[in-house]
């Protein structure tokens, strides 16, 4: 009998045991990772897009320049911010204090002279905080009586710098004057603004001045070389993290909430070394990271991941990435969300060096080849792209000579030609390939196939072998051209890798149902076909600006085809939705624009609004002892005043008139003396035959529990339009009337009015287009 038979049943039950063991787990996982992902969407960062001026438009020193900003999100908006070079410039609140969304703002920005950075913060009623995209806005000099403005038309085949010779400007200034550029020349028939002639006045011992500068921001500490504070807590770069880390398990089965934001950030640069210092507000950070910015067209580029601090002042200092000016902030990170610093303009000398690598050169340094083939060639294809000849055509016979197993790839490699590929953002350089040769028979054979990864610690310069399948060739990998650095602290700027495959077939969902909980919630799927684990995620842009742009919130996991995006409205606007891959600092060509992809959204309903703003009241009759309840109405809607809401007044031998805004103890009722009430829609009133408005009051002295309360003034106001358009021109920028006994409103169909004089101010909104009217919308929205 064969016992071994007998070992299979309790195998098989421990089996399932653990299978169904790792099922609960999984669930549970999958049901915390879940509850994780629907709080942190809570804590979203509002979307904010600078919707005027354009980044770089230029205007006069010391004039005023509109800045227009909407910003919405999930959570109401409270206040939005303009930020200037680091500098608060102003704030607007809602109108309503538990905010609004989207909130629409507009601030008046005084422009002084040179180049400033310019973005609008949003705070929403959660105290999370969205920054738009920077724009460049110059001042240009402001000219003297006889030294107008230049504004130069680009003539044919001109360059800036050719225009900047003939008018004897700094070409530099010139370049910081029209930042639109985006370091390309000027097309031909375009305007370039140029600072007025140079003064007139004779030079003193360091020559003339040269036009404005790019500032370095605000928060940067005095000139003569003081560094901002360096006593605080210096901060290690944190190690890369696996995948799924333990402290990752940990926060899915925790509450939590994003950490606070720095409060006070400098940026300061000495011996091209940039030292940021920041103020540590939080106590449940992660960690910080570290952001670069050196144009407002360019993604920003994350620096360095750096240890949480423990509170009061921390820094960190890493290479200057590149010379020339540039943006940096800071992060503050855990697993609910993040929240930004300010923004912060600083320059690096041009003396020095770039540390920030984009490209990579790889050398062929050698080849072993089997014995007996007399010339060889190859075709290599690194990172993904179109594959290139090696040698690629520039000697006579196109090989290279092998001899003793060897190929001779010197005259080929020591040539001015190097195959240079851009920094790989999954920071692993792919070589593949395969090599052809002549055999000993003559016969041009396949050598076979060739592949090698080689990470960024292989980037130096030294050979490392690329295997074959039967040969071998030694390459060298470095950064090209002055480029020191491509480790530690820093990463590649971002660029379009056109081999990388883009996201198609990009398409806005349908509204939700009326019963939905978000109505401006929508969903945004596309179709992609590459490798997830190839890329870091997609990103999407909505009307040309990142959506919700704050670091990682704008990375949608690379293995998802849809995300849920919100609109700022629901209504009257175009809608264009861009996706695209991203793999670290590269990212793929954008999606194509389609009709599902582009949207134009139905025309808004516009409402129409009766407001009444009762003003005074003056009492005719027995006024010697009031003690006052009342009620204020405008077409059915009320508002009751009286002892029980402790908002009654009492009035001795005073018959007024009195304000009613002033009349009792309103501390818990917004607008007292105010209604606001909804008509209809604009399209359908313009077609009714009568829209009617009927304001109505009632006082009242409260006589004691024994006696019936005294009327002590009534009043009811009929108005009946037939048209909205009447009704516009009749009230107008808004109807001030007081009706009493006997003298009603001529305007008015019907008029009842007793015992006292009742005065107030009659609205309608939308008023007439070309009104002009200082109030043009209600208080408030009912």
């Amino acid at each position: 009998m064969d016992k071994r038979r007998g070992c299979g049943k309790p195998i098989a039950v421990t089996l399932s045991v653990l299978a169904a063991l790792a099922c609960v787990a999984l669930g549970v996982f999958a049901g915390l990772y879940l509850r994780q992902q629907r709080a942190r969407a809570q804590f979203e960062p509002p979307s904010v897009t600078i919707t005027y001026p354009d980044s770089g438009i230029s205007t006069l020193a010391g004039s005023y320049l509109p800045v227009s900003a909407t910003a919405f999100g999930a959570v109401p908006i409270a206040r939005a911010e303009l930020w200037v070079d680091g500098q608060l410039i102003e704030t607007k609140e809602s109108h309503v204090p538990e905010g609004v969304s989207p909130l629409h703002v507009s601030f008046n920005l005084l422009v002084t002279q040179g180049l400033h950075m310019v973005y609008v913060r949003a705070v929403n009623a959660m105290g999370i905080i969205g920054d738009s995209w920077p724009v460049n806005v110059g001042g240009v000099e402001r000219p003297g009586p006889d030294d107008p403005a230049r504004v130069v038309t680009v003539e044919e085949g001109q360059t800036l710098d050719d225009i900047a010779t003939a008018y004897d400007v700094d070409p530099e200034t010139a370049r910081q004057l029209n930042p639109g550029l985006g370091g390309q020349e000027p097309p031909p028939g375009s305007e370039v603004v140029l600072p007025p002639p140079r003064s007139k006045v004779a030079p003193g011992p360091e020559g003339p001045p040269v036009g404005p500068r790019l500032p370095t921001g605000g928060t940067q500490p005095p000139d003569g070389g003081a560094q901002p504070p360096s006593t605080g807590q210096r901060l290690r770069v944190l190690p890369a993290d696996p995948l799924i880390s333990p402290r990752d398990i940990m926060a899915l089965a925790m509450m939590g909430s994003p950490p606070a934001a720095p409060s006070i950030l400098y940026a300061h640069v000495y011996d091209c070394t940039v030292r940021l210092v920041w103020m540590d507000d939080a106590d449940n950070e992660e960690r910080y990271e570290v952001w670069y910015l050196v144009e407002p067209w360019q993604d920003p580029r994350l620096i360095a991941e750096v240890e949480p601090g423990a509170g009061s002042w921390v820094w960190v200092e890493f290479p200057a990435p590149s010379p020339g000016p540039c943006t940096v902030w800071v992060e503050a990170v855990n697993p609910w969300g993040r929240q930004p610093s300010i923004k912060v303009g600083t320059s690096v000398g041009e003396d020095c060096p770039q540390t920030l690598a984009t490209h990579l050169q790889v050398e062929l340094l050698g080849m072993a080849v089997p014995g007996g083939y007399t010339d060889v060639y190859c075709y290599a294809s690194l990172e993904g792209a179109r594959a290139v000849q090696v040698p690629g055509g520039e000697l006579e016979r196109g090989f290279l000579e092998a001899a003793a197993g060897v190929a001779n790839i010197g005259p080929w490699a020591s040539g001015d030609r190097k195959v240079v590929v851009p920094v790989p953002g999954d920071e692993e350089l792919e070589i593949q390939g395969d090599c052809l040769g002549w055999s000993p028979e003559r016969v041009l054979t396949e050598l076979g196939n060739f592949s090698g990864k080689y990470r960024r610690d292989k980037w130096d310069g030294t050979p490392h072998p690329l295997p074959g399948s039967g040969f071998e060739i030694d390459v060298a990998i470095k950064p090209l051209g002055a480029a020191l650095d491509t480790s530690g602290l820093v990463t590649t700027y971002g660029y379009e890798d056109p081999m990388m495959r883009a996201p198609y077939d990009v398409s806005l969902g349908a509204a939700p149902p009326p019963a939905a909980i978000d109505p401006l919630a929508r969903g945004l799927s596309w179709k992609w076909d590459g490798d997830p684990n190839s890329i870091s995620g997609f990103q999407i842009w909505f009307n040309g600006v990142l959506y919700n742009a704050g670091g990682g919130w704008s990375l949608v996991d690379p293995r998802a085809r849809w995300y849920e995006v919100r609109l700022p409205r629901d209504c009257d606007m175009d809608v264009t939705w861009l996706v695209r891959a991203v793999a670290g600092p590269a990212h793929s060509p954008w999606s194509a624009v389609s009709d599902e992809s582009h949207v134009r959204l139905q025309p808004c309903p516009e409402p129409v609004y009766a407001m009444v703003a009762f003003d005074t009241i003056h009492f005719l009759e027995d006024c010697q002892d009031l003690d006052l309840l009342w009620f204020l109405e405008l077409n059915g809607v009320t508002k009751h005043f009286h002892i029980d809401r402790g908002t009654w007044a009492h009035l001795a031998f005073d018959c007024g008139p009195h304000s009613i805004g002033l009349l009792g103890r309103y501390a818990r009722v917004d607008y007292p003396h105010t209604i606001v009430v909804y008509l209809g829609e604009a399209k359908d009133l313009r077609r009714s035959s009568q829209i009617s408005i009927e304001v109505t009051d009632g006082f009242w002295d409260t006589l004691g529990v024994l006696e019936e309360d005294k009327n002590v003034s009534v009043h009811r106001v009929l108005y009946e339009f037939s048209s909205l358009e009447e009704a516009q021109q009749a009230l107008g920028c808004g109807r001030e009337v007081c009706v009493g006994p006997g003298s009603g409103d001529p305007l008015a169909k019907e008029y009842v009015g007793y015992r006292a004089t009742l005065c107030y101010t009659l609205y309608i909104f939308p008023q007439s287009e070309w009104s002009g009217c200082e109030l043009d919308q209600p208080y408030y929205i009912p």
